[in-house]
C-alpha cells in the first residue's frame, strides 16, 4: 500500500501535577495516499505545472512539474478524494511557468520557450463519484484504463474542456476559463451532472466526419496548438488584441462565438495547423493513447476540410436541444429511448425522461454509451 509515514518526534512524558495524568503524543501518523501519472503534450510540454482540481473545491493536490518527457506524478491524500461530493467534476490542469518549454519537433529536439500562462490546458477525468470508486480499487489511479486515457492532457483533451466551459460562459455561469485557484460553488447539481454527459458526447463527436460539434472541436484543437507552438493568440476578427498569456481566454471566446469571422492571419495558418493536428493523431503515441478510437478520430479530422473548420466559427448552438427520433405518446415517464438526434448529431444509447411527449416537451437525457 502506498503510504506516507510521518514520524513524529518522541518527547518525554509530561506529568501534570495535581491530576496525575500522563500525556504521550502519537509517535507514528499514517496518511494513505493515491497516485496519478500525468502526461502533458502538444509537443512534449516540459517543466509545466500540473495539478488535480475539482469544480467545487479548486485545487485538491500538490503542484508538480513535468520532466523532459512531459510526465509527472501527482500524489493526493485518499481522504481528500473520499471527501469529494458525488456530483463534483474532477479535472487535470496544466499551465506554463518560468523555464517551461514545448518540443515542437521530437526528431530535432527543438524546444521552444513558453511564456508564463501561455499554456493553460485541461482534461476532465470524471465525477467525484467515479473517481472515489476508482480510488477504492486502485492505489495508482492510472491503473484504471479510463483514468489512464484521460490523464493525458493535450490540445485534444483541452478542446473538449473548452467546449464544456463555453456552454458555462454562454449561460452566464463563468466569465473566464475554469482555473484551480477558484471553487465554482454557483454550479448547480444539474449543471454538474450534465458535464459528464457532454464530455462523452464531445468525445464521440471527435470521431464524426461531418457534424457541427466535430468541426468546432477541430477548430479549438487547432487554435490550442497554434497558441502553444506558434504564439497565435488572436483568433477572431473582432478588433481585439490578446496577449499570449491570455490566449486561453481567446480560445474560450472562439468556442462561444457565432458571429465574428476568423482573424485573417490565423486563417492563413489553418491548413498547416490542420495537417499538424492530423499528424498528431496518426503518429503521436501519447495522443493516440488519450483517444478511445484514434483511427476514427484521424479519419474524421482528415475528412474535414479547412473550409469546414472556417465555417465552424459560425455555429450558434454548441449543444442543441435533443428531440426524440421516433413517435411516442405517453402521459408517464418513458425510458430506454434507442436514439436521439439534434439535427446533424445523433446520440445512441440512453434514456429520455419526461412526463409527456407533446411538441417541445422538456425532459432529461442521460447518455449511456
Amino acid at each position: 500500500m502506498i503510504k506516507f509515514i510521518c514520524l513524529a518526534f518522541i518527547v518525554a512524558a509530561i506529568i501534570f501535577q495535581g491530576c496525575g495524568v500522563t500525556s504521550v503524543p502519537s509517535s507514528l501518523i499514517t496518511v494513505e495516499m493515491r497516485q496519478i501519472n500525468v502526461v502533458a503534450t502538444d509537443g512534449v510540454l516540459k517543466n509545466v505545472n500540473v495539478r488535480l482540481a475539482s469544480l467545487l473545491n479548486g485545487g485538491i493536490s500538490e503542484i508538480v512539474q513535468t520532466d523532459d518527457e512531459g510526465k509527472a506524478t501527482i500524489n493526493i491524500r485518499a481522504d481528500v478524494l473520499d471527501g469529494l461530493l458525488d456530483q463534483d467534476v474532477i479535472y487535470l490542469y496544466v499551465d506554463s511557468i518560468n523555464e517551461s518549454t514545448v518540443s515542437i519537433n521530437a526528431n530535432t529536439n527543438n524546444d521552444k520557450q513558453l511564456e508564463i500562462g501561455q499554456v493553460r490546458i485541461k482534461s476532465y477525468i470524471g465525477t467525484g463519484k467515479s473517481v472515489k470508486s476508482i480510488a477504492e480499487v486502485y492505489e495508482r489511479l492510472h491503473d484504471d484504463p479510463e483514468i489512464s486515457r484521460r490523464s493525458i492532457v493535450s490540445h485534444f483533451s483541452n478542446s473538449v474542456a473548452v467546449m464544456i466551459e463555453a456552454e458555462f460562459k454562454k449561460n452566464g455561469l463563468i466569465t473566464e476559463s475554469i482555473r484551480p485557484e477558484k471553487a465554482y460553488l454557483n454550479l448547480s447539481t444539474k449543471t454538474l451532472n450534465e458535464v459528464e454527459t457532454k464530455r462523452k458526447q464531445l468525445e464521440e463527436a471527435q470521431t464524426e466526419r461531418d457534424s457541427k460539434l466535430a468541426r468546432k472541436l477541430k477548430l479549438i484543437t487547432i487554435a490550442t496548438k497554434g497558441l502553444i507552438e506558434q504564439n497565435i493568440s488572436d483568433f477572431l476578427d473582432d478588433e481585439k488584441t490578446t496577449r499570449v498569456n491570455q490566449g486561453s481566454e481567446a480560445i474560450l471566446d472562439l468556442a462561444v462565438n457565432s458571429t465574428a469571422k476568423l482573424e485573417p492571419s490565423f486563417q492563413t495558418q489553418l491548413s498547416q495547423l490542420s495537417d499538424a493536428v492530423e499528424n498528431d493523431v496518426k503518429n503521436n503515441s501519447d495522443i493516440r493513447a488519450s483517444l478511445s478510437n484514434p483511427d476514427a478520430v484521424f479519419e474524421a479530422m482528415d475528412f474535414l476540410s479547412v473550409n469546414d473548420v472556417i465555417q465552424a466559427t459560425s455555429i450558434k448552438d454548441i449543444f442543441l436541444e435533443v428531440s426524440v427520433a421516433e413517435g411516442l405518446s405517453s402521459s408517464t415517464t418513458y425510458k430506454h429511448v434507442k436514439k436521439l438526434i439534434d439535427l446533424n448529431h445523433e446520440i445512441r444509447g440512453g434514456e429520455f425522461t419526461a412526463n409527456s411527449f407533446l411538441p417541445e416537451q422538456e425532459g432529461n437525457f442521460v447518455y449511456n454509451p
